[in-house]
């Protein structure tokens, strides 16, 4: 059975389809179960979901979208900022322009893009943060092809970097065939004395 609701409140094209679905805002469409779509151009789908920004899109079950064309899918998610999006399982985007998936997490206030590993609403987590400045914050393990390689970043580590040696000379540049071309390559790298190119 299909519902088609009368609860299209704008006089200006709204559809609202399904059991107390609501399409309140101008050319909004609502479909499913008590879903409401109150923004302008709005649209809401799935359980329980809200399209409350301007252009905004909400759909999943109990969902959010309020921030100004913001989108969110999933469970229980909330797309807040302005063009933001929250997809996964209790999953927030405060930040504008923001992106998070995953389970429990927020976004901070300068987040881009942020993976969350929470475990509960009342221990939320990111395993992974790219801000805006172009900081990446992996709080976890780094690994790569099952190793662990978090150490390569800790100055005290194995990896630790050495100290920077200081080069006062020019290196030697040797050509020699390469396949069918030559190709100029570092060899040895013996360094001369910048005395000798005075």
């Amino acid at each position: 059975i299909i519902w088609i609701s009368q609860q299209s409140l704008d006089s200006t094209a709204n559809v609202a389809i399904g059991e107390a679905a609501i399409a309140a805002g101008s050319n909004s469409v609502a479909e499913g179960y008590f879903t409401i779509a109150k923004g302008k151009n709005s649209h809401a789908e799935g359980n329980a979901s809200r399209s409350i920004g301007i252009n905004s899109h909400a759909e999943g079950d109990q969902t959010r979208a309020e921030g100004e064309s913001s989108h969110t899918e999933g469970y229980f998610t909330t797309a807040r900022g302005k063009n933001s999006h929250a997809g996964g399982f209790y999953t927030l985007a405060t930040a504008e322009n923001a992106t998070i998936i995953g389970q429990y997490g927020t976004t901070n206030d300068d987040t881009l893009f942020a993976v969350a590993n929470g475990t509960s609403t009342q221990a939320q987590s990111l395993a992974l943060d790219v801000t805006k400045d172009g900081t990446v914050k992996i709080p976890g393990k780094l690994e790569v092809a099952g190793k662990d390689i978090s150490d390569i970043f800790d100055e005290s580590g194995p990896y630790a970097p050495l100290e920077s040696p200081t080069f006062t000379g020019v290196p030697k540049v040797s050509a020699y065939p390469s396949g069918n071309s030559t190709s100029a390559r570092l060899r040895n790298i013996s360094l001369y004395s910048s005395d000798e190119f005075s």
